[in-house]
């Protein structure tokens, strides 16, 4: 009976070792590689050094913002589903449609940089926000 169990259990271990296969075969094109669920004009948005706002148009599916990161600093801050973001220099107020960003004059000679990570569903955008400094 023994080697009855041997001889089973031996088949079964060589035709596992021998169903396994190095390709890797996705049959669902969606996991692991998201598909866009929001676009907006570009990834990276320039500014004067002066005080401005911006809408930027985002078309789509209803997004949020996630987080926010002072790239010079290396400061990071997430929110929980809030409208109406201030973050340092930067102030965030968006929409299902819109995307709206109010920039405090940059007086120093330096540029600042933020990032920022916007998501719908498990769909995640970083956008990068670069104003330049005072001349």
């Amino acid at each position: 009976m023994k080697k009855i169990l041997v001889i089973m259990s031996f088949f079964c271990v060589c035709s596992g070792i021998v169903s396994c296969d190095d390709r890797d075969i996705n049959d669902n094109p969606l996991v692991g590689n998201w598909e866009s669920q929001f676009s907006l004009p570009k990834d990276t948005f320039e500014y004067a050094y002066d005080e401005q706002t911006d809408t930027i148009a985002v078309q789509g599916k209803p997004f949020i913002v996630n987080s926010i990161c002072d790239m010079d600093s290396g400061s990071f801050v997430s929110f929980a589903h809030e409208n109406d973001i201030q973050y340092k220099w930067m102030n965030v107020n968006f929409t299902n449609s819109e995307l709206v960003l109010s920039l405090a004059e940059n007086s120093k000679v330096d540029k600042r940089r933020m990032w920022m990570w916007l998501s719908s569903g498990d769909y995640f955008k970083k956008i990068y926000i670069v104003q330049d400094g005072k001349k």
